[in-house]
C-alpha cells in the first residue's frame, strides 16, 4: 500500500523541470491494521512516549545537521524506481 503524506490541494505551476517533485519520498507502509485491532487509546498511550519521542527527535536533528541531508532508506528508493 502506498499512501503520500502532505497536501491534498491541487497545485497549479507552468515550471516543466520537475523541481516540484524531485524532493518528494515515497514511503512504503507494509502493514495495514485491520479496524478492530485500531488502538482507541492512542493519543494517551502516545502521550507517555512523548519525552522518549523528543529525544530521539533531538538526536536525529543533530544528526541530519551533521549530515547536511537526509538518508533515504533502501525501502524507499526502491519504491521511487
Amino acid at each position: 500500500m502506498r499512501k503520500r503524506v502532505g497536501d491534498e490541494s491541487q497545485m497549479e505551476s507552468t515550471d516543466e523541470s520537475l523541481g516540484i517533485c524531485r524532493p518528494m519520498l515515497s514511503v512504503p507502509f507494509e502493514q495495514n491494521i485491520a479496524e478492530p485491532e485500531h488502538n482507541p487509546n492512542v493519543r494517551g498511550d502516545l502521550g507517555k512516549e512523548l519525552p522518549d519521542i523528543l529525544n530521539r527527535a533531538r538526536e536525529n536533528l543533530q544528526q541530519l545537521k551533521s549530515q547536511g541531508h537526509f538518508t533515504v532508506a533502501a525501502k524507499c528508493r526502491q519504491t521511487a524506481e
